[in-house]
């Protein structure tokens, strides 16, 4: 999807959320229908699952720009470089990196 129409597209998500909440917010004791709590819901998930996926793969996983995890860094301590837990993973989803030479 091209980047405009993706991030007019999480506008107009934002703005749905935003909306649906102010409508809950100003009912004024009426009686308020079940679709505007689902609406501000829904738009509130996406839009949070939206960005905070990207902080997690991130900061969390550490996904590549192929998105790939590097699982494994080399550190001597913790990981002889047996390769097993490539082995073990699906296939091309776990590579290990090499920090140095040496």
């Amino acid at each position: 999807m091209p980047k405009p129409l993706s991030v007019l597209i999480w506008i107009l998500v934002s703005l749905a959320g935003a909306g649906s909440f102010a409508f809950l917010a100003l009912g004024r004791g009426e009686h308020v229908s079940a679709a505007w709590l689902v609406t501000a819901a829904v738009c509130t998930y996406l839009v949070a699952y939206r960005f905070y996926s990207r902080i997690i793969a991130a900061n969390i996983f550490a996904l590549d720009a192929s998105g790939k995890a590097t699982i494994v860094e080399e550190n001597e301590d913790e990981c002889v470089l047996c390769n097993l837990c490539v082995e073990a993973a699906p296939p091309g989803s776990v590579r290990v990196v090499k920090l140095y030479e040496g």
